[in-house]
């Protein structure tokens, strides 16, 4: 069952692991550049063998009620969507964001861009791409309720673009702009050097299959939301 209530208009859902600096970084330029960070909620999964991280964060951030942390099973890269998975059922926003913590936010009032779009079901993509695919995409937390889930695969941003492609609602907002630091020296690290792509998968028939069993599903929305129009 979906729902039309939210207590936030954008909730940024980021897995972390041994980037304590980085993170905190990435979380407070998100916060710092927001039109209303109180309407910002940032949740933070961390891996069960990782807890020095989730301590010290958690203690910064103690005093702020819309910045929540959990502990999981420790997944690894090729299994990244189960976290973005698990955030998305805990997440309490009208508006999804799949963030990085080697990101930083670009753009003042970034929160406001969402907003806009008001009740528009939009897959939103930032200026940046790499080899013409988007990263850090926005979409409604309605589109994970109606698919059960974010994704299937590692590659998180790629597979609801493909599908927001297919339906038509995919923006490419020119007003959102992110660095992402990856490959940088302060984040050539563990996390880096364990990163395994699962493109072969991606592209396989079982995976096309999935992905059109979720486009169906935000479909029927869609065309249900016409019709009521």
């Amino acid at each position: 069952m979906t729902k039309d209530l939210y207590k936030y208009n954008v909730s940024v859902m980021c897995p972390t692991r041994k980037r304590v600096e980085g993170c905190i970084s990435s979380c407070d330029g998100l916060l710092e550049h927001a039109h209303t960070p109180d309407l910002v909620e940032i949740l933070l999964i961390f891996d069960e063998d990782d807890t020095d991280s989730y301590d010290k964060i958690k203690e910064y951030y103690k005093d702020k009620e819309n910045v929540k942390l959990f502990i999981s099973e420790r997944y690894g890269y090729k299994y990244l969507h189960k976290y973005y998975n698990f955030l998305a059922k805990e997440a309490d926003g009208k508006w999804l964001f799949v963030w990085n913590d080697d990101a930083v936010i670009g753009t003042s009032n970034w929160d406001l861009i969402p907003v806009s779009y008001g009740n528009e079901f939009r897959l939103i993509s930032c200026a940046e791409d790499r080899n013409g695919e988007s990263l850090f995409p926005l979409f409604p937390k309605k589109w994970a309720d109606l698919a059960g889930r974010v994704s299937n695969n590692c590659s998180t941003d790629s597979w609801v673009e493909f599908i927001a492609r297919d339906l038509g609602i995919f923006v490419k907002d020119f007003r959102l702009h992110i660095n992402h630091l990856q490959g940088t020296p302060q984040f050539n690290d563990e996390t880096v050097s364990e990163r395994v792509y699962d493109r072969e998968r991606f592209h396989s028939q079982e995976q096309r299959q999935e992905r059109y069993v979720d486009l169906q599903k935000i479909k029927e929305y869609l065309d249900g939301s016409k019709k009521r129009e």
